[in-house]
This record gives C-alpha cells, sequence and structure tokens, in this order.
C-alpha cells in the first residue's frame, strides 16, 4: 500500500469526525439550521467523492493533491463546529453579554460557513476533472465508523481477551537457557554481561521479560535489586544511571553528574547481587560501553551480578565483550501456526478446515517472526470467510520492500484492516509518545477525545469514554500496543509500543506531524503539519524564524519538553497541549496559561 492510500485514510478519518459533529452541532446551534444543514450535505457528498478516489489502484500527483485539499477542507469544516460549540457552551455561562457576543458571532460565522462550503464547491470541480466520481454510499455518512458501528457485544468481548493473558509459543528452550546462564554455578565471579540478538519482532524483549520475571531469577538476585532499562540508540550514561536511581530510589532524581549518581547507587546496592537490563541497545561504540563497565564497577554489588544486554546487532554484542551471546531465531513452522491460532481464534476455537491452507501459507510468509504472525493473527481474528483470508494471503503489499528495514510489510497488512478510518487516525495519533514511553491508557483517550477522534454514534448507548476503551483494546489485540500492566483492580493501565510499530505510526504521519528530535535546520515543507513535539535537545531551535513560522500554523497539538514563550504560539486552534517542566510552580503558572489562551482546548498534560 503506497503513501497515497494513508492520504485517503487520512482525509476519511478527518470527514468522519467532522460529520458526526454536524450531526450534533446541528441540534444544539440556534440561526444556522439551514446554512450548516447544506454544509453537512455537501461534505457527505464530498465523502463519496472520496470512496471513489479509494478504490484506485494508486492515485497520480494531480489526484493525491485533491486527496490533500478533502483533509484540510475536512479540518477547516472540524475548526468551524468546534466553534459552535465553544459558542454554544459559553452563552450557557456568560449569560450577561450574550447580545452582543451572539450578534458578533453570527456575523463571523456566516462568513466562514460560506467561505467552506465555498471551498467545498472547488473541490466538487476538481474531482470532476480529474474524472473522480460520487460513489453511493453503503451507509449513511453522518459520521458512524463503518464496520466498527456494527461490531457485536460479542465481538467487543473478544477485543477485550488481552493478548496479556495468553502463553508464549516456543521460547521454552531459550527462556531455560538464559535463566541457567544468569543464575547458574558458572554464573558466580566478576559483573559480567550476557546479549540476546536478534532481529526486529522476533521477541527479544518479551523473552528478556519472562526470564526477568522467572521464579528462579528472582530468587537468585536481591530482593528490589532487579532493574529494567529502555536504552534505544539513546545511548547516554547519566540518564542510564539516573533511571537505576529513580527505580531503586522510588522517585524522581534530580541529580546530573556521574559522580553524584555513582555515590547514591553505591548507597542503594549495598554490595547487593542485582541484575541489571539493557533493553534495545543499538550503540557499538566500545569506549561508551567501557565507561559505563567502570561506573557498573564501581558501584559494586556481589559475586555473581549480571547485566543482560537485548539487541539486533552483533556489533553491539562485540563492542559490549560479553561472556555470552545467545542469538533468538524465528519460530518454527508448528510454533508458528500454534501461535497464530492462539491470536486468531478465541476460546480454544478450533480452526474451519477450510481455512487452514490459506492460514499456514500466511503464516509461512511471516518467517517465524512472533510479532508478524500476532498481527495478522489479530487482523484475521473475527473473520471466518475464505475471501478475507485469502486476501491477506495475496496481498501485494507482501512484496513491498522495507522502509529503512523498519516498515515492514505484515505491519502494511495490519494497518490497512484495522476496522475503520478512524481507528487507524487513533493509532497514527500515538506517534505522539517517543519511543520506549509508558502510555497510559487514560490520557490517550483524552488526547484522542481532544482531538475529536471519538464520537457518540446516533442511537448508541455507549459513552465516549467507553469508545476509545474499545479502540485501546483493538489496538492493543492487534499489537500495535503491547506489554500491558494491570492495577490491583486487573484492569489494564499502562502500555507501551513496539518499536517496529512506532516507527509505522511515524511514517504514515509524516506529512501532519513534525517530531523535532535532533538539532539542524528545518525546512520549509513542515509549515503544512498540524502536530508538533519539541524535544529536549531542541531548545536552540525554539525561537528561530522557521519553528515561528510552523507555531503560527493551525497547529491542533503541540507537545514541548522545553519552555516555549507565549507570543510565539498561535493558539486559536490547539486541541491538545503537553509540556513538561520539573519546576513546580512554573508548572502550575503555565497550567493557567494555557487554559485562558487556548480556547478550543480539550486536553491539558
Amino acid at each position: 500500500m503506497p503513501w497515497e492510500s494513508f492520504a485517503v485514510v487520512a482525509a476519511k478519518g478527518a470527514l468522519n469526525i467532522v460529520l458526526a459533529k454536524a450531526v450534533e452541532e446541528i441540534k444544539l446551534t440556534s440561526g444556522f439550521k439551514d446554512d450548516l444543514d447544506k454544509l453537512k450535505e455537501r461534505l457527505t457528498t464530498l465523502q463519496a467523492f472520496l470512496v471513489d478516489a479509494g478504490t484506485r489502484r494508486s492515485l497520480n500527483s494531480l489526484e493525491k493533491h485533491w486527496v490533500g485539499k478533502v483533509e484540510k477542507v475536512a479540518r477547516h469544516a472540524d475548526d468551524l463546529f468546534d466553534e459552535f460549540s465553544f459558542e454554544n457552551l459559553r452563552r450557557k455561562l456568560e449569560i450577561r453579554d450574550w447580545f452582543y457576543f451572539s450578534l458578533g458571532f453570527r456575523w463571523r460565522m456566516a462568513h466562514q460557513v460560506k467561505d467552506v462550503m465555498s471551498m467545498i464547491d472547488g473541490v466538487f470541480k476538481e474531482a470532476r476533472d480529474l474524472g473522480i466520481r460520487a460513489t453511493k454510499l453503503q451507509v449513511p455518512a453522518t459520521g458512524s465508523d463503518g464496520n466498527l458501528g456494527s461490531v457485536g457485544a460479542g465481538e467487543l468481548h473478544q477485543y477485550r481477551e488481552n493478548p496479556d493473558t495468553r502463553q508464549v509459543v516456543g521460547r521454552d528452550g531459550d527462556e531455560a537457557y538464559l535463566v541457567e546462564q544468569l543464575c547458574g554455578a558458572e554464573s558466580t565471579g566478576d559483573l559480567s554481561f550476557v546479549a540476546l540478538v536478534g532481529i526486529a519482532g522476533i521477541g527479544k524483549t518479551t523473552l528478556a521479560r519472562r526470564v526477568y520475571e522467572n521464579e528462579k531469577v528472582i530468587e537468585s538476585f536481591t530482593e528490589g535489586k532487579r532493574i529494567w532499562i529502555y536504552v534505544s540508540d539513546d545511548f547516554n550514561i547519566n540518564r542510564i544511571l539516573s533511571q537505576m536511581v529513580e527505580v531503586l530510589a522510588k522517585s524522581k532524581s534530580d541529580l546530573s553528574s556521574a559522580e553524584a549518581l555513582i555515590k547514591k547507587l553505591q548507597d542503594h546496592m549495598g554490595g547487593a547481587k542485582y541484575l541489571f537490563v539493557l533493553d534495545d541497545a543499538w550503540n557499538t561504540v566500545e569506549e561508551l560501553w567501557e565507561s559505563l563497565k567502570m561506573c557498573l564497577h564501581r558501584i559494586g554489588g556481589s559475586s555473581g551480578s549480571k547485566v543482560l544486554v537485548t539487541t539486533r546487532s552483533n556489533a553491539v554484542a562485540d563492542s559490549v565483550k560479553v561472556r555470552i551471546t545467545h542469538h533468538l531465531e524465528g519460530l518454527p513452522h508448528e510454533d508458528s501456526w500454534a501461535l497464530f491460532k492462539q491470536t486468531a481464534f478465541a476460546n480454544d476455537e478450533i480452526c474451519p478446515s477450510n481455512l487452514e491452507e490459506s492460514g499456514r501459507k500466511i503464516v509461512g510468509k511471516c518467517n517465524g517472526v512472533p510479532l508478524a504472525i500476532k498481527a495478522l493473527g489479530a487482523t484475521l481474528r473475527l473473520k471466518r470467510n475464505l475471501q478475507d483470508w485469502k486476501s491477506i494471503e495475496n496481498s501485494e503489499l507482501w512484496k513491498l520492500p522495507t522502509y529503512g528495514d523498519r516498515i515492514m510489510p505484515y505491519l502494511l497488512l495490519s494497518f490497512h484492516h484495522l476496522p475503520s478510518p478512524t481507528l487507524k487516525q487513533c493509532f497514527v495519533y500515538c506517534s505522539i509518545f517517543v519511543k520506549g514511553a509508558e502510555i497510559y491508557k487514560e490520557d490517550l483517550i483524552e488526547m484522542w477525545m481532544a482531538q475529536g477522534l471519538l464520537f457518540l454514534q446516533e442511537g448508541g448507548n455507549l459513552k465516549m469514554e467507553e469508545i476509545g476503551e474499545n479502540y485501546f483494546n483493538i489496538l492493543l489485540n492487534h499489537s500495535f500496543l503491547q506489554l500491558p500492566k494491570r492495577d490491583e483492580f486487573g484492569d489494564i493501565f499502562v502500555c507501551k509500543m513496539h518499536d517496529l510499530v512506532h516507527d509505522l505510526a511515524r511514517f504514515v504521519c509524516r506529512r501532519d506531524w513534525l517530531i523535532c528530535e535532533t538539532g539542524g535546520s528545518l525546512d520549509d515543507e513542515s509549515s503544512s503539519i498540524s502536530h508538533l513535539v519539541i524535544c529536549p535537545n531542541m531548545i536552540d531551535q525554539v525561537s528561530t524564524p522557521s519553528m515561528m513560522k510552523i507555531m503560527s500554523n493551525r497547529l491542533r497539538t503541540i507537545q514541548s519538553f522545553v519552555h516555549i514563550p507565549n507570543d510565539l504560539v498561535d493558539a486559536s486552534k490547539i486541541r491538545t497541549s503537553i509540556e513538561f517542566s520539573w519546576d513546580w510552580s512554573d508548572q502550575c503558572a503555565r497550567c493557567d496559561w494555557r487554559v485562558e489562551t487556548f480556547t478550543l482546548l480539550g486536553s491539558l498534560i
């Protein structure tokens, strides 16, 4: 599926959102009903044109540009309905100024409605010139979310049966070997390193987590001295030491120097036997690994302390100079088939005989990679029609090359088969989180609501939060979210996203999102983005002309790890604002300012 299909998905999702808002606001807004009804009819017709564009095998440059215009029009209409919603709320709260503000509002909004309808008429004309025709919609286009709206109670129950309750398949031997290397008689002596090496999606983190939580491992190391750190490509020794302190102290660390951190860790360790897991390491600079080893030796620890490193690269293991390297291979076919059946069928359901041949061929294409097997098994979980299975088996997407060896065809297939455009947008919005971050369910659902990605179904009885919960569970079951943690009541409250899945989300959203993670200049192509993330090392870029141009746009999300001057942000369209501050008084002041300034704000974190 080439990138233009992602553009169609984004435009469909945007239209779904605005049509749902249209239904609600027409009921509540007096004086504009006729105009808003006409606008809704035009948007519905636009959706019919978009259906035709979505059926085309590929889009030329003019058609791609047209799809982009459709999404832009939908965003303008979305802003329009949000302003109506804000005005309706304001009128309830500000009785004194109702007459004055109502006249000004009516005049301004009448012109905006006219402008949006004029834009839509222009898009209609361009569609006809390109040979794009309105296709009859199969269901009323009132913002209902495709086949998600038809999901039955039994199917939702299957969605809620989260994959963390199932057993890992085919890794008992690998687990036993690693446990022996960490705990066996030959594992005594000075601090030593063990590497777990395998390709992306092969299950390194899952296996390492099983080893980490193995009863024999827990008994072999001092209580409370097992530490798990997600490393990725940011190999910063002070950050690693600081995270160790935070795990042991169970509180945020404000120490910045290596000496202070080592002293703190010495106090906490007290000569204990510890296990330290460095997950997803990428760095191959031997000098950095030697520096980390020196820090760990200074911290101390009793005989038999271990460091387990997971990595995709043999070069990393060589740089670390590990004692043992264990290569994690793909699952054998029968184990792969067992994992697929476990994911595709609920409650020990038997695979129908007419589906097994196609299912085994799909599994064969996954090359024993568990992430691929689980993703496609979840995609077919509610489908028992052979044609649906054949469409996966024979998809052209298997022939696509990977993107930078990271975006794999099976993830594109699973994304393509998510039940609705809106759910796809909810998934893409998860790209706001940095790799390895813990994603709190309530925060994520609140962000989806603020962006208008969740909306009530006509005649439905689910609350918006419950719809968000269903979306969260579907993404979890499709392995787009993983490693869930449960609270004392057994409810999932936090999860993570696999690196490959995160890459997919960033890839899909690259036209609308700008993630400022590295230094350097920003190009003019960034001027069309709707969502902005500014990471800590971009502090020097905040006041540059390029960044000021970006922040003066119609931003809908701004997340920043640095202080943003108040006058840089055009706040009129922001729905979600996330700022990280380690000064509590400053954080409170900033929250007050954001609440007063961002008039359409729906989520403040």
